[in-house]
């Protein structure tokens, strides 16, 4: 109500100075108040129509962020025209700033793909000369690199995800083998107690998701286990470990973008991305899941491989 006469102020206030100029008429003329009345009704009603319209045509507009000039007066429509041209350099730099985006996004994959062939080189020579802490060093830096890649891949929001059945051993299996150097060379027993299961997934985007959890175990974990199973629930996957844990209030915000926590200023081998691209590529997936943990005794993540919404190609 209170809008609706700020919008019609002008035509407010020239309806009560009729009125108040009606009312002088009436007892300076001595006219039946009748008349008087039924003109004051009458010209209110007429009155209204407009102002009625002039309210919906405003609400519309500022609706629709369109700016709203209610009287054209030289200011309102100057204030019109800057807001216009405003607008306009807004969409211009949007525009400029997503075009720089696409750039530095193709320019960061070619230059991590080109980074790759002299890794690789540097890996085959680590492994002729059985030098394992240099090969997993190399390793270290091709998971980073992933990282990066796989980041700027899940930003881009025309990412098509390609589903199909696959068999949850299998991906599970290539998952261990890429990381078999760190469990031999930190001397960690791994426990491997999988039913095996189809399920619809993208396999690519969910190996890259258990890379990443089973590289967190690794970091985080001296010595011990790591297990991987799903034998309470075969629907439910669960990668656990004995490794440091995770403190009770950093555990709200482990994937959040670029957080390291407690753990990651102690041990500074943390990048703040492996956890938020799981976060933000399992709800892609439709995938639910949890995190316990507790500090001295291990981490606990649980898969819940039943997606909400299925899409099967």
């Amino acid at each position: 109500m209170i809008d609706f006469f700020k919008i019609n102020k002008g035509y407010v206030i020239s309806y009560i100075i009729m009125c108040v100029a009606s009312v002088l008429v009436f007892f300076a003329f001595e006219i039946n108040s009748k008349i008087t009345a039924y003109y004051m009704g009458l010209s209110l009603f007429f009155l209204c129509i407009p102002m009625i319209i002039r309210y919906f045509i405003f609400k519309s507009k500022l609706n629709s962020n369109e700016y709203v000039v209610l009287d054209k007066d030289s200011l309102s429509l100057k204030n019109k025209k800057a807001y216009e041209e405003l607008e306009r350099e807004i969409i211009e730099i949007n525009s400029r700033n997503q075009s720089e985006m696409r750039d530095l996004n193709s320019y960061l994959t070619l230059w991590a793909h080109q980074v790759k062939t002299p890794l690789a080189a540097i890996s085959l020579m680590a492994e002729r000369s059985a030098e394992s802490s240099v090969e997993l060093e190399v390793q270290k830096t091709e998971e980073y690199i992933s990282q990066m890649i796989n980041y700027m891949k899940s930003m881009e929001k025309s990412k098509d995800y390609s589903f199909k059945k696959v068999k949850l051993e299998g991906v599970i299996k290539k998952t261990i083998r890429k990381y078999r150097l760190f469990f031999i060379e930190k001397n960690l027993k791994l426990i491997l107690d999988i039913k095996d299961i189809e399920i619809v997934t993208d396999p690519k985007w969910f190996s890259f998701v258990l890379d990443q959890i089973v590289f967190n175990s690794l970091k985080y974990t001296e010595d011990g286990h790591i297990k991987i199973t799903n034998s309470e629930d075969p629907n439910v996957l669960v990668i656990e470990d004995s490794g440091i844990g995770i403190p009770k209030e950093d555990l709200p915000r482990v994937t959040g973008f670029g957080f390291t926590g407690e753990n990651g200023r102690e041990f500074s081998n943390s990048t703040g991305i492996g956890l938020f691209l799981v976060n933000d590529i399992l709800h892609k997936l439709k995938y639910d899941y949890t995190i316990e943990s507790k500090v001295g005794v291990g981490t606990r993540f649980k898969i819940n491989l039943q997606r909400k919404g299925l899409i099967e190609d």
